[in-house]
């Protein structure tokens, strides 16, 4: 099973579109902040979800839950708005903001090699990509993708990054 997380009108083939906004599209209508979501545990094999994560209430929550649902080896393809663009804070129901190295405290290897706090949850996955998205006018700067750290220290608050996009693979 492949879940589209937040479609609002842009359902995708393929996938079971879920929201919690009725605009028609959806094939499952359920609030993502209320637990346990109609799912079996790792029935799911992947997870898109595009500008949905950064409105819910307790991201954490929202992850674990993702977690349960995905079955070892789904993937996960994320885009989220870059915190540091004025899509972070243009809209007042934006709850939570994102850099390139937000999901890293679950990633299994970079666990294994540094300390980083996991607050104690079991969710593992492996990072397997992760991408600067500039604006149209921006998309000069996409080779700031081979520098990530070089661009958050630095670079990021001088020429902001529209969005981050990644694709994450569950360890179980």
């Amino acid at each position: 099973m492949r879940l589209n997380l937040g479609c609002g009108r842009k359902p995708l083939e393929g996938y079971l579109n879920c929201d919690v906004v009725d605009y028609g599209t959806a094939d499952k209508l359920f609030d993502f902040n209320k637990f346990p979501w109609d799912f079996t545990d790792s029935s799911v094999d992947e997870i898109y979800t595009s500008h949905t994560l950064e409105h819910l209430d307790d991201l954490l929550a929202v992850l674990m839950e993702m977690w349960r649902i995905s079955k070892p080896g789904a993937r996960w393809n994320i885009k989220v708005p870059y915190f540091r663009s004025y899509v972070a804070f243009w809209d007042p129901t934006h709850k939570h903001f994102f850099s390139l190295y937000t999901f890293d405290s679950w990633d299994a290897e970079i666990n294994k090699n540094e300390f980083r706090t996991d607050m104690g949850l079991p969710m593992r996955w492996n990072t397997l990509s992760r991408k600067l998205i500039f604006s149209p006018k921006m998309k000069m700067f996409s080779w700031f993708n081979y520098f990530h750290h070089a661009y958050e220290v630095i670079f990021g608050t001088l020429i902001p990054a529209y969005e981050v996009k990644f694709v994450l693979q569950i360890v179980k």
